[in-house]
């Protein structure tokens, strides 16, 4: 049975619509406490771990703001958090344009104002697409954040690894394909 030892934190909001197939992809620069600042590819395999901290409304499409209110209602106590699912990185890219990101409408929930911060936010680094095969877990594991994982980071450790288990992605292969390859096609020049 396959094992994970890292997490990557994401919005709890997000890990939700990958979880669901409604989004297979994540954008990301980096976290104050990554090495450098700048996001680094640590595994291509990990689990999706919930974070509650820089979500705004204002920073989901005004189609999916509504959906933060009962994600952060549904939070648990203190430093728990719940871990549903995982992924697999089927492809890396650069986005090569702040346009580009125009062409991934519909393949996200984040608003255009948040696109945009991405996109300023430290230009001196790439921006960069990971696109996602997300799985379930067998069952939702609920584990207490240590020091070693808290804090504004990409990466976190688990210890000790979680077993994934036997799982189907939670997007067909025929989808999965159409939609990666709408999602190449809106970066094209920035594959690596």
């Amino acid at each position: 049975m396959s094992t994970s030892a890292v997490a990557l934190k994401e919005w709890a909001v997000i890990v939700e619509a990958l979880l669901r197939g409604e989004q297979i992809l994540l954008l990301r620069k980096g976290g104050i406490a990554d090495v450098g600042g700048e996001f680094r590819l640590e595994a291509e395999r990990f689990v999706l771990w919930p974070t509650y901290l820089h979500q705004e409304p204002d920073w989901l499409a005004p189609e999916h703001a509504a959906r933060l209110a009962p994600v952060l209602a549904a939070r648990g106590a203190g430093n728990a958090y719940r871990l549903a699912g995982w992924a697999d990185v089927a492809a890396i890219y650069e986005v090569p344009s702040r346009a580009a990101l125009d062409g991934l409408a519909g393949e996200h929930l984040w608003s255009a104002e948040y696109l945009d911060l991405r996109w300023r936010y430290r230009p001196e680094l790439p921006l960069y697409l990971l696109l996602l095969r997300a799985y379930r877990l067998p069952a939702v594991v609920t584990v207490t954040e240590t020091a070693a994982q808290s804090g504004c980071r990409s990466w976190v450790p688990l210890d000790p690894p979680l077993a994934l288990g036997p799982a189907d992605p939670v997007v067909a292969e025929a989808d999965f394909s159409r939609r990666s390859a709408a999602i190449a096609a809106a970066l094209a020049g920035g594959a690596r």
